[in-house]
């Protein structure tokens, strides 16, 4: 489970800095919000489908990690179902986006 842990660790590294640069050229350069609301819609898909997948192993393992702190037991189950919800929100508004 470790290398799993860190390749969701490189998925949020990467989406942040996907962010970050989406931000930017629309600060910067002559983008439209219809290309804005596209490009956050699919790194929102991103983050979801990677709130899904820790939230899932969180419920099967008992076991979480955030922000370097690993958690067991009750709080790990707890902590797992809310990334669970919080990536399903993501999907719903993720269908929202590519409806626009």
């Amino acid at each position: 489970m470790y290398r799993l842990c860190n390749v969701l660790d490189l998925v949020g590294t990467i989406f942040g800095v996907s962010t970050l640069a989406v931000v930017i050229a629309f600060a910067l350069f002559d983008i439209n919000a219809w290309v804005l609301a596209k490009a956050i819609t699919v790194l929102l898909f991103v983050i979801a489908s990677m709130l899904v997948t820790d939230g899932v192993l969180g419920l099967r393992t008992s076991i979480d990690r955030s922000w370097n702190v690993t958690r067991r037991g009750t709080a790990a189950t707890l902590r797992a179902a809310g990334k669970v919800g919080g990536g399903v929100a993501g999907f719903i508004l993720t269908t929202v986006g590519m409806a626009l």
